[in-house]
Parts: structure tokens; sequence; C-alpha cells
């Protein structure tokens, strides 16, 4: 996500974030850092996983997944889809139980005073925006003073249950705050040995960055050789199968059968939503006045099928602005049809508000180098206001990744809208031209430019939304209906039976290994992969699209794959081999045409499907445009003589006739300067690369066991 959009969603939520801060500090002093971590552990009750033998239990599961439900809602501001956060909550807590079981295998812990240290002195961005000072800077004496002091809150009037309220939040705060001091351990000890760039790999990446090669070439690709220039018999497929049968091996996987119930409203729904569309028409029609209209559609939007909004006019949804353009404030509009839903619509109110359109330079910064990076925005704030080109500075400075597309561009916004308050605040009480900064927000130091401002009309307006909905009678009948068949098939039935005797059909899955979702749920291919051929269970489909009876078909175990099933593919790789083959042997031509006239011309004057390209900035060793990694090429490139058409070189998918133009070789004389920067980007980019690999490799090599499908019934 680009920083454009995460100015515009992480408005921060209306928290008691002092209260907050308060009780943390309060619950950390009382308790042992890792206690959570612990008591997760011995937790009793249901299991949802199990890491290398040590269990997760579903309690703490589903209230991890609540506030990030949570999070999603108040936070981001948008719905997600539960299933999704699901996976990416279980993932995260098998993740971090992996990291404490290294951790503890290396000997590494969080104490409590690390965890005070950071609270107390080192709070996190989003906590510092609350006390500020006059001047905009983060009051630390005022925040400490908070923190210390448990008779301020009585005085600020909370109550016990926003108390309690709080302290569930903070332990929520605690636990990331631990996981993520331990997991900065484990990733300073994993990388202090495997990221280290040696002077030869030093050197050479200087090389690699700092020569470039002028070339002309003619490619003769397999894929210009037809399938009729080539043969494949049996045997030569069969014997290439037995030469390569380790480029064939397959992961172990699983395959099911299954029955789909979805949610799907029924006659009786389908009655009950036309029934309640035609009560609320009649009651607004038989209204004698605008304010007893006004009087149902108020009372209908408290039943809870509204919904209500302010905006501009143009920046209002289609389906809504149309209704609108038509109305005074007011006025009701409906009944009218939008995405299967039968909609009303009241303009409330209008009132102006001022908005302004901005440019921006965001510069990132670290505690380590803030002062650093504070100079760097001064800098650039100067060179803005005295006329250099904004957008150009925005453009070659900025780290926001949308800078190369709209040169630092943001859209309009007005104080409604939800961007970073410091960010707006700053905007909104510049004018039109001005150039204001450097303005701190949790992503960095912007410098802003005010592109216009302007004065809008804001539209208030009311919905009342009728929607075909599926009832709980309805869902209950399809559950009893996914629970006989079950119990059918579990006593012997055929699947296919059961579904064609309640009107359904039966589906096949893909093959799925296990770490692939089945029917978009990985709960299910859980079940798959701890079950055996026959077994059945019923689940919940994901993003509440229904139930599905699933039957484990049949299992394909890891190791080479048989002949019969791989058989396409090994066609396939013979054919490319062979069609390699064909593309020498005219590439050796063309070489012998091409050295003859001392030309590369020559090639499409004897070839007229044949174009010869130019590259003028070929590396050595590295990715090149047009043909990829192929150290055939870059090789040929930095070893031919100047001028001189070299023998034929084979790339992946190709045959290549190349001369070398020119050719700039890299100045060793410069290295010793360039050398502490150039390490410092490959031990960064080398440390990320290292990291991740190793959480990659732990991950497949530790037992991990799926278990949430029990639950999922």
């Amino acid at each position: 996500m680009g920083t454009l959009e995460r100015i515009r969603q992480l408005s921060p939520a209306a928290l008691g974030v002092v209260a907050v801060l308060f009780i943390g500090f309060m619950v950390i002093q009382d308790s042992d850092p890792g206690s959570v971590m612990s008591s997760n552990r011995r937790a009793a009750g249901a299991v949802v996983a199990e890491v290398n033998g040590q269990e997760i239990s579903r309690q703490d599961f589903e209230t991890m997944v609540s506030r990030a439900m949570e999070y999603q809602r108040q936070v981001q501001q948008g719905a997600s889809d539960p299933s999704l956060v699901r996976d990416q909550v279980f993932e995260q807590m098998v993740r971090q139980e992996l990291v404490r079981q290294t951790a503890s295998e290396l000997g590494l812990s969080v104490t409590k005073a690390e965890i005070q240290d950071h609270i107390f002195y080192n709070p996190d961005q989003s906590i510092q925006r609350n006390f500020l000072d006059s001047a905009g800077n983060f009051n630390l004496a005022n925040y400490q003073e908070m923190v210390s002091n448990p008779e301020l809150l009585l005085e600020r009037g909370a109550s016990p249950q926003q108390v309690q309220s709080l302290k569930d939040y903070v332990k929520s705060l605690e636990e990331n705050l631990y996981s993520s001091l331990l997991e900065n351990k484990v990733r300073a000890a994993i990388i202090s040995s495997g990221a280290v760039v040696s002077q030869t790999e030093l050197e050479e990446q200087y090389r690699r960055n700092n020569s470039h090669a002028d070339v002309q070439y003619v490619a003769i690709s397999a894929g210009s050789i037809s399938d009729a220039e080539v043969s494949v018999t049996d045997e030569e497929m069969k014997a290439y199968y037995e030469a390569n049968k380790t480029r064939y091996s397959v992961e172990a996987a699983r395959q099911a059968e299954y029955v789909q119930l979805r949610y799907q409203p029924s006659d009786r729904d389908r009655e009950r939503f036309s029934r309640d569309i035609t009560n609320f028409s009649e009651k607004l029609k038989s209204a004698t006045s605008q304010q007893m209209k006004n009087d149902v559609f108020d009372q209908e939007t408290i039943s809870g099928s509204s919904n209500s909004g302010s905006t501009t006019l143009e920046k209002a949804p289609a389906h809504i602005r149309n209704q609108l353009e038509q109305l005074s404030p007011g006025e009701i509009s409906g009944e009218f049809r939008q995405g299967g839903n039968t909609m009303w619509v009241r303009f409330d109110s209008t009132r102006v508000h001022d908005e302004v359109k901005t440019s921006h330079i965001l510069l990132e910064f670290t505690e380590e180098n803030k002062a650093e990076i504070e100079a760097e925005a001064k800098a650039l704030l100067a060179r803005a206001k005295t006329g250099e080109d904004f957008a150009e500075l925005a453009k070659t400075h900025s780290k926001d990744p949308s800078a190369a597309q709209n040169n630092g561009a943001l859209p309009w916004f007005s104080k409604d809208d939800a961007y970073v308050p410091e960010y707006k605040k700053a905007s909104l009480a510049a004018d039109s031209g001005d150039i204001v900064g450097p303005v701190e927000t949790q992503f960095g130091l912007h410098i802003i430019k005010i592109d216009d401002t302007r004065t809008s009309e804001q539209v208030s307006f009311s919905t009342v939304s009728f929607a075909p909905s599926v009832s709980s009678v309805t869902r209950k009948t399809l559950a009893r209906t996914a629970s006989k068949i079950e119990e059918a098939v579990k006593g012997g039935a055929d699947l296919a039976t059961q579904a064609q005797e309640n009107n359904l059909q039966v589906g096949l899955s893909a093959w799925v290994q296990t770490d692939q979702p089945t029917l978009g749920s990985r709960e299910i291919t859980a079940f798959m992969f701890q079950s055996n051929v026959g077994d059945v269970h019923t689940m919940d489909m994901p993003g509440n699209q229904g139930i599905v009876v699933v039957q484990l078909k049949a299992l394909r175990n890891a190791g080479p794959a048989q002949y019969a099933d791989v058989e396409d593919r090994v066609r396939q790789d013979v054919m490319m081999e062979k069609k390699l083959e064909a593309a020498k042997a005219k590439a050796q031509a063309m070489y012998a045409t091409i050295s003859a006239a001392g030309s590369m011309d020559a090639a499409a004057a004897a070839d007229s499907s044949l174009v010869v390209k130019t590259s003028a900035d070929v590396q050595p060793g590295g990715f090149n445009a047009g043909f990829g990694n192929s150290t055939a090429f870059s090789n040929a490139a930095f070893s031919q003589a100047l001028g001189t058409v070299g023998e034929p070189v084979k790339g992946t998918r190709a045959w290549y006739v190349i001369q070398v133009n020119s050719r700039e070789e890299a100045d060793m004389s410069q290295f010793a300067a360039s050398a502490p920067q150039l390490r410092q980007q490959l031990e960064n980019s080398l440390s990320q690369q290292v990291y991740q690999s190793w959480l990659t490799d732990l991950r497949k090599e530790s037992n991990v066991v799926d278990k949430r499908f029990n639950f999922n019934n």
C-alpha cells in the first residue's frame, strides 16, 4: 500500500490513549514479560493448532481474531473477509510461536525493564501525537506524569467499565510489544552470521553496477520453431522422464469431492423482502405531509436498514448523486434499485466547507538518523521555497512509492476526510501556493505544497435500503440438510447420490498442497491432510457463502510423479529441448552469414522474420531487458572483442548472435569511496532476504498441525 492510501486511511481511532498508557504501565509492573505467552500455552480447553507439539488454544486464537477484526473496522475503516483475517491471524500466531521456540533455543528473552523502557521512554508515534505541546512537539514530561499518576484517570472521569476495557486493550499492546522485541532479537541473531557481504562480493557488485555494454543482437528463440519442425517419440519422452525424475517431483497433495449448500434467500425470504418494501412504501405514500414522511423515514432508519453520509455532490456514489440532484433539503426520493437492493434517499442538508489540494515530499527516518533527515528536509524546504520545481523534487527525493507516478500530488480533502491529523492540520492552516514543513507524522517528515484551495458545498443524506437476506430459518434448514448428508455418507451412502436426492451438485476439487486453500479455505485443506480417504466433514464456507460437505477422495504422497500424470509436461520439455537444438542450428547459420557480410544488417536480409535489436545498457551477470538473467549473454557482452560478432550463445529459451559496439568497464579507482554505502545497501537487502528465507524454511521444517476444522461445522 502506498503512502497516499495510508495517509487517507490511518486516522487515529478515538481511544482513551492517556488512560491506556497508564494502565499498561501498571499491568507491566505487576507482570512478568512473556507471561502472556506462557499463559497462552498453559491455557486449558480446545486447541486450534500444535506447533512442534506446543499448543495454541482456541480461546487465544478467537481473541486475536476479534482484535484484528476490530482493528480493521476502526482503524482501516473497511470491512474485511473474516476467513482471510482468520488465516492471517493463524499464520501470525504460528510465526510467533516458532520465533519464541527459537529464542528459547538461543537463550534470548525480553525483560520487564525493556518493555517498561519502550512504554515509558519511547512510546509509539501514534501515542505521541496525543501529547503534543503548542508547537506541535511531543511533551515527554507531560506524558510521563500521566503514566505515573493514577489519580489523573479518576479526575478525568474514567468509569470502571472504561478502565477494564482499556486493560484488555493494553494487554494486546503488551503482547505485540513482547513479540516484536523478541523477534527483533531473533532476527539479529539469525542475520548476524548469514548477512555478511565479502570484499569479493562487494567488488563484483560494484563492477555490475558500473559496467555497461552497448550491443546489437539477433535472437533465434525456441518459440520461433513450429511444432511441425520437431518430432517427439514416446521412447524419447520416457527416456527423458527417467533421466530427469527429480524435475517432476511433486509435493504431497489431496483431492476431495464436495457438495455446496449456498446461503441464498428462500421463497419465504423473498416474500418477506417484498412485503417489507411494500409496507414501507405504503407508509410513505399515506403520509400527508413532508414532516410525516420524514417521521416514517426516521423510524425505518432506527430499525437498522439504513445508512447516512456527508460529502460533496461530485464525490457521492453515482446512484446517490442522481437522486440528490432532483431533490431539495428535506425531500425523499425512491423507490429505485441498486445492486439488488431497493432504496430510498433523503436529502438532509447542505453546508459550505473548505477543501485543499496538496503535493508532498516524504522523508522516512529512524530514531538514529532523525537529526540527519530533519536537516535534509529543511534543505529541501528551502530549495522548494526558492522556486525549484516541487514536482521534480518530489519525484527525486520523496520516499512515497506513488511519487514516481504522481510527483507527490494528493487528491482534494477537507477537515472531515480521514487524513493523518498532523498533515491535515498543517495543510488547512496554509494558503494556496504556500510551502510548509517539515511536518512530522507516523510516516516520516513531510514538505507540503498547497496546490490549490476551494470552497465546496457538502451534502448530507440518509438512505433506507432493503436487501434480500437469508433468514435464520433458511440457514438452519441448510444446516440440517448438510448434517443429514454427512451422516448418510458416514453410514456408507454415496455423496453423489445424496446430492442428487437433495437437488445439489457434486464438485471435485483440484489437487491441493498443504499450504493451499481448498474452496478458498485453508481449514478445509487442513481437514483433508489429517483424514483418511472416505472421511467426511461439514464446514462453513469462507465469506459467509454457505455450508460445504467435504469428503476426501484421493491422496498423493510427495516424491517423483507418475509418468502418466506428467506426460504432457514431459512432452513440452522434450519439444523445448529439440526446438532449442533447431534454434542453435539456425543461429550458427546466421552467424556464418553475418560474419561473411561483416554487418548485423545481413541477418534481416537473410531472414525477414529476424529483427536486429540494440541494448545500450547491458550489465555483467545481472538482469537485462529482453533476455532476462542470461549469464551467457552477459559474459559474451563483456568478453567479445569490440566490433566483432561472436559465436552463438545459449539462453534459457533462445540462442543469440551478438555484436559488441562499445563497453565501459567499472573504474575501480572509485571503488573505495563508494564501498561503505554499497556495503550498507547490500547488507540491508541481504539481511531481509536471509531472515525471510530462514522464516520460510523454519515454517516448512516445523510440524504445524492446523486443527481449526474441528470447530468449523
